[in-house]
């Protein structure tokens, strides 16, 4: 005699429950995404972020700020920080973007440095491939001419320098960069725009700080004229 194995029926109450706990399940998930798109959206919201998304050459891009990591310093608006020593990471979020990353323990970190300390300066600093130069870098700065138009001019970042403080004397030139100063010119090269640091707005800052931190900013900027290989096009 064959045995009849009666078939396994769920009740509408336990289907129920069962897919409740399903969408309870997935509702969880989708806020817990939700909720981690968030937060790394509003960490990099606290970082300095260049957003190359639109670059036509990008990985030129992270190139040339990472060859910047040990010449220019970074100013953290968010945190009222100046960074020495920093790394470049990439990051994937509606596009691509270079997020600064500072090492938190260095020695090189100045903090309670005000925003309205740093200023912009209308200087930019280019690759020198772009303007024909074996040099690694070129700056350009608006000049007059003869008939008293201003025009932009590039200049290797040695003689940029001592015409800058030939304008300025007593008052050292001290470059930085920031949010927003990583750019692309015509689709065709990144550059950078150029902060300052006005020494004279630290006055949280005791002398001996204000002092460590410009000697800083002045020896990174001598590797703007190094002998280090040129960055390319690829």
């Amino acid at each position: 005699m064959k045995q009849i194995i009666a078939p396994q029926i769920v009740s509408n109450s336990a289907a129920k429950l069962a897919t409740g706990e399903n969408c309870r399940y997935e509702n969880s998930r989708a806020a817990e995404g939700v909720m981690n798109a968030r937060s790394k959206t509003e960490g990099l919201s606290n970082k300095v972020v260049w957003d190359i998304s639109d670059f036509s050459n990008q990985a030129m891009a992270l190139e040339f700020v990472n060859s910047l990591r040990s010449t220019l310093c970074v100013y953290y608006n968010t945190l009222s920080h100046i960074y020495g020593e920093y790394n470049i990471e990439t990051v994937r979020q509606d596009g691509l973007s270079l997020v600064v990353v500072p090492h938190t323990y260095s020695l090189e970190r100045f903090t309670h440095i005000p925003e309205h300390a740093i200023r912009p300066t209308g200087l930019s600093l280019f690759p020198g491939w772009f303007y024909g130069h074996k040099a690694p870098y070129v700056m350009t700065m608006l000049v007059k001419n003869k008939n008293g138009r201003r025009r932009t001019k590039p200049i290797l970042p040695e003689n940029a320098l001592a015409v800058i403080d030939k304008l300025e004397p007593g008052k050292a030139f001290l470059p930085l960069l920031m949010r927003g100063d990583l750019r692309e010119f015509n689709q065709r090269t990144p550059y950078v725009h150029l902060h300052r640091l006005v020494p004279e707005f630290l006055t949280t800052l005791s002398a001996f700080d204000r002092g460590q931190l410009a000697g800083l900013i002045l020896d990174r900027r001598k590797n703007l004229f190094s002998n280090r290989a040129p960055i390319v096009p690829r």
